[in-house]
């Protein structure tokens, strides 16, 4: 009798058009590197969680690597792109309104699943990668840290804040809230020094703290 073979368990989804399918390959990989990071993440996870042909997603993405990219480019690049976008929007509001809304997004999009996955993958894993550590530190870190540095110039130029290094500024603000939002998490293990606080309550004095620093002396 002749062995019988196997196939590899296809993953069945709704069927989607190929105008849809890029979506759907981020889709799995979102989730893929999400729990195995990107090292350890295969294609042939990636193509079983989207219900597809591994040879599929070489149609839209030449490697891993790129795949990761534009995972990248579709759940962070984009906030920053809103990111920006709102600060073209709000011209007219005084920049420690603008500042503190954009502080509270910033807040918000840090608990989010998806940026403490990020996370994890760029602090422990990208210095193996180091092209996608540049597109990660070009597309992502230095693009974020214009955004704020921006807001707080136009805050120095007119007058509603005093004269600071707007670079090093950016860098305090952003370590302070990306930290805090790390440390308050359940599954942190500073989370029992911390779980005393509300994470709106800890956001709120964090942005009435560091806006307080940028307050004109008397």
């Amino acid at each position: 009798m002749p062995a019988s073979h196997t196939a590899p368990r296809v993953e069945h989804r709704r069927r989607r058009s190929p105008e849809e399918r890029p979506q759907q390959i981020l889709d799995a990989a979102l989730e893929i590197f999400g729990e195995q990071g990107l090292a350890a993440a295969r294609l042939d996870d990636i193509a079983r969680r989207a219900g597809i042909a591994k040879g599929t997603i070489y149609l839209y993405f030449p490697t891993k690597e790129e795949l990761f990219k534009a995972v990248v480019r579709r759940e962070v690049v984009t906030r920053i792109e809103g990111a920006e976008q709102f600060q073209r929007d709000n011209a007219a509001l005084p920049t420690a309104d603008l500042l503190r809304r954009f502080l509270a997004n910033y807040w918000n999009s840090i608990h989010q699943k998806t940026s403490t996955s990020m996370f994890r993958i760029v602090i422990s894993e990208l210095q193996k990668f180091p092209d996608v550590a540049e597109f990660y530190g070009r597309e992502v870190v230095a693009r974020a840290w214009s955004v704020v540095a921006a807001m707080i110039q136009r805050g120095i130029d007119r007058g509603e804040f005093r004269p600071v290094d707007a670079n090093l500024v950016t860098r305090v603000f952003v370590a302070s809230f990306l930290m805090h939002g790390i440390w308050i998490r359940p599954d942190s293990p500073t989370y029992p020094l911390l779980k005393h606080l509300k994470p709106d309550d800890l956001r709120d004095s964090l942005i009435d703290f560091l806006l307080s620093s940028l307050a004109p002396r008397a």
